[in-house]
């Protein structure tokens, strides 16, 4: 029981946390929420990635592979306002972060520690390509 409580818990509040990219996740997982749920594989496929809205378009997709179908578990997110960060989005930047620095080790076992086989290579997909989205274009965190 205790290790679950402590999966739970936050990491140290002086952690550094992007909270621009952070903001921009969490708007864009609520919009998600509104999406039917659709099967990873159908998500990665059906990406159109318009220069201007990229970003939006990655994270929407990732979100929604993260859909609890599948045996891919969902991500809980806070509301935009919120000062506590969850579990899952300091998991989520880490991923972020790790293919941000190139640090594919990094981002392999994040991935592998959260996702299920047959989906690590979507998931992988999609984080290094928002990765790369948020770097090239500081536009698409204020959305």
């Amino acid at each position: 029981m205790q290790a679950l409580a402590f999966a739970e818990q936050s990491p140290k509040p002086d952690a550094e946390v992007d909270r621009a990219t952070l903001a921009f996740l969490r708007v864009t997982a609520a919009r998600s929420r509104c999406l039917s749920r659709t099967d990873l594989f159908d998500a990665c496929a059906a990406l159109s990635l318009d220069p201007a809205q990229e970003a939006e378009a990655l994270a929407l997709t990732l979100f929604r592979g993260f859909s609890g179908q599948g045996g891919v578990p969902r991500l809980r997110l806070y509301q935009p306002a919120a000062d506590e960060v969850s579990f899952d989005e300091h998991w989520l930047l880490s991923a972020l972060a790790a293919a941000r620095r190139g640090d594919i080790d990094s981002l392999t076992f994040l991935v592998a520690r959260r996702v299920p086989q047959h989906a690590r290579r979507n998931i992988g997909f999609l984080v290094r390509a928002l990765s790369r989205s948020l770097s090239s274009e500081p536009s698409a965190q204020a959305a």
